[in-house]
Order: C-alpha cells, then sequence, then structure tokens
C-alpha cells in the first residue's frame, strides 16, 4: 500500500543515487543541483536523466512461484526557478492511504525574497523485458508560488499532481492498481514579532483509482490546519498544531470520517550538524456511520539529520499514525514505521549509503481470505546498500541491492523480493 510507498521511496532513493535526481552526481552539496544551463549566473532551468537498468526476482510480490524479470528505467526530468536557485525547493512525499494526502509536512523554502516561484517535472518509464504487461508510465508535476509581503505576512501555494501506480501485492490485490491523486496547498503565515508566528493553511488531496474494482479507494480529503510557533533562539523553535480533516469517500459513505489533531513539537536546526522535528498528539476520528463510532489513538512524528563528520551523516524518520484501508472490509488501519539512511563520504568521488526501514501496519475490521477470519497484521523489512561513483560534475552512478519482505499473520500474504540495479544520472 501507499504508506510502503514511502519505504519503498526511501529504496529507490539510495537504488537511483540521486539524492534527488543527480544532485549527488553533480558534485554539488547533498541537496543541491550544479551550474545552470545558462552558466554561472544562471540557474533557471535545470534538465536531468537517469537511466538504470535492474532484475527483480519476485515482480508480483507474491508468497509462492515467483517470477523474475529485467527491466529498464528511464527518468527524464526538468525544473525552473524564479528568481533563480541552484537546489530544488520542495520535497513532497504523498500517500492515497494518508488522511489529507502527506506522509511527512512540506518543508517550504526559506527565502528573504519578495516572491518565489518553482516548477518541477519527472517521468519515470518502467519496461519489462518479458512481463511487458507490468511495464508503467508514471509522472509528477508540482508547482510553488511564494509571496512575501511587506510587515511579516507571507502566502504559498503548492499543487502536486501525481500518476502513479501501487507496489504489487498491496491489500488483497493481484492486480497492477494505477491511480492520479492530487494535493492543493494553500498556507498563510504572519510573524507577530521576532519570536512568535502564526500559520493557517488549508489543503485538498483527491484520489482517484482508474480500475473500477478500486472504486472503493476513491475519495477527497479536506484539511484546515492553525500553527502557533514560538522561537526559543537562531536555533529552534516550539510549536502547537490542530489540523481538521473532513475525509469523504465517492462510493463507501460508511467509510466517512472527520479527524481531529492535536499536535505539540520542537525542530531544531544546530550549527548546521542537526536538523529535525519532532511532534506528538491525539488524535479522535469519528466516523459518519454511527455503525462505526469513533477511535482516538496518540500519533507521532520525528525527522531528522545529523552529521556526525563532514563525511558522515544519519537520517531518520519514524511515525505512529492512523491512515486509510487498502483493503474493502476495513475502515482504519494503525501503522509504526521507522527509516534509516546511512551516508558515508569514502573518498571524493565515492559515496557509501545503506537504508533500512520497517514497518507494522495493524487493520481494524476482519478480514475473511483463504479460509481464515481475523484482523491483519503485516510487518515490512526492507534493507538497501549501494555505491555511488562521479565521473563529472554532471555525471555519476550508482550500484545498489535491495531485499524486501514482508510477514503477515495471512500467510498468502507473505513474500520477499530481492532488486540489483545499476543507474547512471546526469545533470546541469
Amino acid at each position: 500500500m501507499n504508506y510502503k510507498k514511502s519505504i519503498m521511496l526511501l529504496s529507490c532513493v539510495v537504488l537511483a543515487g540521486s539524492a534527488p535526481f543527480c544532485a549527488w552526481a553533480s558534485g554539488a552539496a547533498e541537496g543541491t543541483i550544479g551550474s545552470g544551463v545558462l552558466g554561472s549566473k544562471g540557474g533557471y532551468i535545470h534538465p536531468f536523466m537517469s537511466v538504470a537498468e535492474a532484475h527483480t526476482d519476485n515482480i508480483y510480490n507474491t508468497n509462492e512461484h515467483t517470477i523474475g524479470d529485467f527491466k529498464t528505467i528511464i527518468s527524464p526530468g526538468i525544473w525552473l526557478a524564479l528568481p533563480r536557485q541552484k537546489k530544488q525547493l520542495l520535497t513532497i512525499d504523498t500517500s492515497s492511504f494518508t488522511p489529507g494526502g502527506l506522509n511527512i509536512d512540506i518543508k517550504r523554502p526559506k527565502t528573504f525574497r519578495r516572491y518565489q516561484t518553482y516548477l518541477f517535472y519527472r517521468a519515470d518509464l518502467t519496461r519489462y523485458a518479458v512481463h511487458s504487461e507490468e511495464s508503467t508510465t508514471d509522472y509528477t508535476a508540482e508547482g510553488l508560488g511564494q509571496y512575501n509581503f511587506k510587515g511579516g505576512l507571507s502566502a504559498s501555494f503548492i499543487d502536486q499532481y501525481l500518476r502513479s501506480h501501487d507496489k504489487r501485492g498491496t491489500g488483497v490485490s493481484t492486480e497492477l492498481d494505477k491511480y492520479k491523486n492530487n494535493l492543493a496547498d494553500f498556507m498563510l503565515s504572519y510573524d507577530l514579532n521576532p519570536r512568535f508566528k502564526l500559520s493557517a493553511r488549508y489543503s485538498n488531496y483527491k484520489v482517484n483509482y482508474d480500475a473500477g474494482r478500486n472504486d472503493y479507494r476513491d475519495r477527497t480529503d479536506n484539511a484546515f490546519s492553525a500553527y502557533v510557533f514560538y522561537k526559543l533562539n537562531s536555533r529552534a523553535s516550539v510549536f502547537t498544531e490542530y489540523r481538521h480533516i473532513n475525509i469523504t469517500y465517492d462510493t463507501d459513505s460508511w467509510r466517512d470520517s472527520t479527524e481531529h489533531h492535536a499536535y505539540a513539537g520542537f525542530q531544531w536546526d544546530i550549527t548546521g550538524k542537526s536538523q529535525g522535528r519532532l511532534k506528538a498528539g491525539y488524535i479522535s476520528k469519528d466516523f459518519k456511520s454511527s455503525l462505526s463510532g469513533s477511535k482516538k489513538d496518540f500519533v507521532l512524528s520525528l525527522t531528522g539529520l545529523h552529521h556526525f563528520t563532514p563525511k558522515t551523516s544519519l537520517q531518520v524518520t519514524a511515525a505512529r499514525r492512523i491512515i486509510e484501508p487498502d483493503i474493502p472490509t476495513s475502515d482504519s488501519s494503525r501503522v509504526h514505521s521507522i527509516l534509516c539512511r546511512y551516508r558515508q563520504k569514502l573518498t571524493g568521488r565515492i559515496v557509501g549509503e545503506f537504508a533500512f526501514a520497517y514497518s507494522d501496519e495493524q487493520y481494524d475490521g476482519i478480514l475473511n481470505y483463504g479460509g481464515e477470519s481475523k484482523e491483519r497484521t503485516d510487518n515490512i523489512y526492507t534493507f538497501s546498500p549501494a555505491i555511488k561513483y562521479r565521473f563529472k560534475r554532471w555525471l555519476g552512478a550508482a550500484v545498489s541491492y535491495s531485499r524486501s519482505r514482508r510477514d503477515s499473520n495471512f500467510s498468502d500474504f507473505d513474500y520477499t523480493n530481492n532488486t540489483f540495479l545499476v543507474r547512471l544520472t546526469t545533470s546541469l
């Protein structure tokens, strides 16, 4: 399911060697791109391209009768910024099964300019050598518009359109499930004084699957949020957040619900060596159907990056949350997850990385499958080592291996997947 996509995404970053998209290959600092196509005075337009060849030993993610195949992945793209920028401004991690759409809060760019605009497009063309019915064409389009008024008021609008597919074996599906998602997000922020900041935000998230068998997954989320930030010093802040989400399904109205989230949190950016955000809170999920009642639970999220030395870093993302289900007999799921990514610069041209991810999902609602009737529980483990090599500032390569395993209390849903990949990346 799509929260597992966030696990897959971590592996893909390791596999792709792109961090993101050729930033590493360009020879610039992590998260930046080299000089733009307009030269040292440019930075407005940044095209990129990656080509990969991979072998997967279980393309359908099945427990028995596994089938392997080779696949070619071509990922062209471009991003534009005005005024010019040398680094990508957004990282938007969405999931079809997260209420409101976002796995991780959007980190809006810090800019002291009057305005900033940004457009991004990437396509992922995956072609299988033998099983061509599994071939896909996915793409992502994102945009940002931000304007800073005099007096401390700032307004920003972000939109992401995603054409993609679920990971094979999601839920109880044995098919290739394609979908289209759109997230529109608008935020107003106001600096009361150097220490206090207020923010209000509205977002609309639409989920639409192509096949009629997935109509029960289609829905629209409308979310309203309010924040209060207090700056302890130049490197640390505390905040409180309230979020209200209306979740409306197109067909299965018994799943319609209203969520109330209340959080307190702490974020830090200490001398450039450690950055992160921790928030904990309480969620109340009230179903509109009297048969479903309501649910209350504790939720938590952590994102952090620490540089032990200029050559060594560790990135951690952990969460406990309530998500929408990917099986028709469930009204929600409880997920615990952690993703760790270790990065070691071995030489001026070689970087080693190791990623590990674990999650467990507990479904609410009885599932009848394979002659068994019980609440389903899945545990997923993924680890992905990789070696990256930079030939030039604009050209790099990566060799990687990824192993994923799902252990379920329904043995039919167990699987193991091993993937080897070689990727070449280039950017301007």
